[in-house]
Order: C-alpha cells, then structure tokens, then sequence
C-alpha cells in the first residue's frame, strides 16, 4: 500500500513538472504566490 501511495506521489509530480514546462502560467504557481502577498491580492476586493 505505502509502494502505490509513493507511485501515485511521483506520477503526481512528474505530471506536475511536465506540465509546467510546456505551459510558463499555470494556475498552480498563481495560487502559491497569493499568501506571499495578501495586501494587493485583497485590496481589488475591498
């Protein structure tokens, strides 16, 4: 079970970085990049 848990993580990743690399905006970054910044991300909101 821990073996398939580890294959399902890497296929994850692997898929994960195959897509980034054809694709430079990914939503994925977009949204690690929001914590890094909350004042600009909520000031559109307010």
């Amino acid at each position: 079970m821990l073996e398939r848990l580890l294959l399902a993580i890497a296929v994850t990743f692997s898929v994960y970085l195959s897509v980034d690399g054809e694709f430079d905006k990914t939503p994925i970054p977009s949204v690690l990049q929001l914590p890094t910044f909350p004042e600009q991300n909520l000031s559109p909101w307010q």
